[in-house]
């Protein structure tokens, strides 16, 4: 097991795995490119994304439940 990595993460499937760590939690709508990748992500448009990040905040989990998708 890689020094730093859990139990967790040695039983996960790559998968898995990969997608913790490529995928961040939170939204920054500073940064263009996130927002092209979440908007790409949750299949909403700009206005969609920018509106759900303002009512529930910054957590990709939130915003992904506000807009129905999680």
């Amino acid at each position: 097991m890689k020094l730093g990595a859990s139990r967790e993460d040695a039983d996960a499937p790559v998968g898995d795995h990969l997608r913790r760590v490529l995928e961040p939690k939170q939204i920054d709508v500073g940064r263009e490119y996130e927002v092209q990748y979440w908007t790409r992500a949750f299949g909403v448009g700009r206005e969609a994304l920018l509106e759900a990040v303002g009512e529930v905040g910054p957590n990709a989990r939130a915003v992904s439940k506000r807009l129905g998708k999680g």
